[in-house]
């Protein structure tokens, strides 16, 4: 089969090495959000409202999750900004970030950034979890 196209794709020669790359660095986190919450509800409540947040937050995900698989791009926008508004409330700023550019993604129907940024917001969600757990055991 010839290629038409200018630049085509060099076949990949069987033996090549795939590398994996991992996130090594610690996810930004700002604690003053919950610190604020611990104190002013006391643990039990706080504890509540963080569990209902973060329930909140990946029911929210999982919906933008849903529009992806069906191509909706039209639909993640609005459930992206919700996602790193409440990020944002409760000092996710990781997620906060990763939500507003699949938000941006989305809005511009690219495809390639939506599935990037989509995996990055559900990454940084988990490692978020890890780190609101690690908080809440400190205090």
């Amino acid at each position: 089969m010839k290629h038409d196209t200018l630049f085509a794709v060099a076949p990949v020669q069987a033996g090549s090495t795939v590398t994996i790359l991992q996130f090594r660095g610690r996810l930004a986190l700002d604690p003053d959000p919950l610190a604020e919450i611990y104190a002013a509800q006391g643990e039990d409540v706080a504890e509540e409202t963080v569990c209902r947040t973060l329930a909140n937050l990946a029911n929210r995900i999982s919906a933008i999750q849903d529009h992806h698989r069906q191509s909706a791009f039209g639909d993640i926008p609005l459930p992206a900004r919700r996602v790193a508004a409440i990020a944002g409330q409760i000092g996710l700023t990781e997620v906060a970030l990763a939500a507003t550019h699949l938000g941006n993604a989305a809005t511009q129907a690219d495809g390639v950034a939506i599935e990037a940024t989509l995996s990055r917001l559900e990454r940084c969600f988990d490692l978020a979890m890890s780190e609101v757990w690690s908080f809440r055991d400190s205090v």
